[in-house]
């Protein structure tokens, strides 16, 4: 059993304690020693803890080199198993963010307290949003747990933050007016095939940029999301998440669309000759070649300009393909399984907002249903409703 005690330097007025370890191969005596406790308690407790560690069996020496040194040899590594995308967004939150605040700090030394005081300077100092600092967190933690199995580390400090909340935004969506008005003013457009997709599908964007022609099955109606084009404009032969692999069956007005696109794209691949290059692309370039996301959101901007409409984001049209088919009184499952959601409670989260409309006209059309459509019409509900709220009026004041 190994057995240790504490003492205070009187220099520093710190508290410090020592470990007999016995004696070495060379008969000399051995001694773990830890200083720079600011109290007693604390150098108890630490002792407390590495004698239990030291006794069970379960201390790890910690690997004593600056934690920039270890995060830039993981990051190095994580590169292999990562899609281009995700590995650039970590090399920004870690060489950008992290590193040049913590990065000198040996890698044992790093304390929950480095860790809050980082996220803080972040997010007050730096203007970074919530997001992003739980970006940040989301990496530093998985590169410590890396350590810990590695037995750099006895423990991962970042388990013991308390991390910024982030602010639930609601989704903005078009109404189907809304969404008949964008598809007239951009018929013409060369990009128009993207809307329609995305209106009816709920893909991603760079689900629709990826989208082969061999994963459309036209005499089903479907189409496979297999393929994917990232921020950078570079295919990947795989999907974000296990559940964005999926099946979406496609309305007979899409399919004639599409069919009306794909000779369009034999024309030009025509007129291209060698200069052509043939990905399969449903959405490419006149010459083949990846329509470069940038491309597209600048166009989309300026057609919704055009249209007079109020702003929203091309992902938005995703949202707006889930909002219409949930008005529409589509199972939430069914939603959940066209967006490649991993989970129902997904979706009901993201639109929980509409949900007391649907509610609304839910109760209404059971109403109907039950008592018979002349009992209880529009003009009758709306005049209970005023009658209800000038009530409600009348007693506060």
């Amino acid at each position: 059993m190994f057995s240790g005690s504490i003492g205070k330097d009187e220099k520093t007025s710190t508290w410090y304690f020592v470990i007999e370890l016995g004696k070495g191969i060379d008969g000399k005596r051995k001694q773990k020693r830890k200083r720079g406790y600011k109290t007693k308690k604390e150098a108890q407790k630490a002792l407390t803890e590495m004698l239990h560690q030291l006794n069970t069996g379960t201390y790890i020496e910690p690997k004593n080199i600056p934690l920039n040194e270890y995060l830039n040899e993981w990051l190095k590594n994580k590169q292999l198993t990562l899609r281009d995308s995700t590995f650039k967004k970590y090399s920004w939150l870690m060489n950008k963010h992290i590193i040049p605040h913590i990065g000198e700090i040996q890698l044992p030394n790093l304390t929950p307290s480095h860790v809050q005081q980082l996220y803080h300077k972040l997010s007050y100092e730096k203007g970074l949003s919530n997001e992003n600092v739980r970006a940040a967190h989301k990496v530093l933690s998985q590169a410590l747990r890396q350590a810990v199995k590695f037995e750099y580390i006895p423990k991962n400090v970042t388990e013991f933050i308390e991390l910024p909340k982030v602010q639930k935004k609601e989704v903005e969506v078009w109404d189907l007016d809304e969404v008949k008005q964008f598809l007239e003013v951009t018929k013409d457009n060369r990009y128009h095939i993207d809307y329609l997709i995305a209106l009816n599908t709920g893909m991603r964007q760079g689900e629709i940029l990826g989208l082969r022609w061999k994963d459309i099955d036209f005499g089903r109606s479907i189409l496979n999301v297999r393929q994917t084009l990232d921020h950078y404009g570079k295919l990947h032969n795989s999907t974000k998440t296990a559940s964005s692999a999926r099946q979406i069956a496609l309305p007979p007005q899409l399919i004639k669309e599409l069919n009306k696109h794909k000779t369009v794209q034999t024309e030009e691949k025509l007129k291209a000759g060698n200069i052509y290059e043939n990905h399969d692309l449903v959405v490419c370039t006149s010459v083949g070649t990846p329509l470069h996301p940038r491309n597209l959101l600048r166009n989309f901007k300026s057609q919704v300009k055009k249209a007079g409409l109020k702003k929203i984001r091309f992902h938005d049209l995703r949202h707006t393909h889930a909002s219409l088919l949930l008005k529409q009184g589509a199972h939430p499952k069914v939603v959940s399984e066209r967006l490649g959601h991993a989970d129902t409670r997904i979706t009901l989260d993201t639109y929980s907002h509409l949900l007391p409309n649907m509610q609304e006209e839910t109760a209404e059309q059971f109403g109907a249903m039950l008592f018979g459509s002349d009992s209880c019409n529009k003009d009758t509900i709306r005049e209970i409703k005023l009658s209800y709220s000038i009530r409600n009026l009348m007693n506060a004041i």
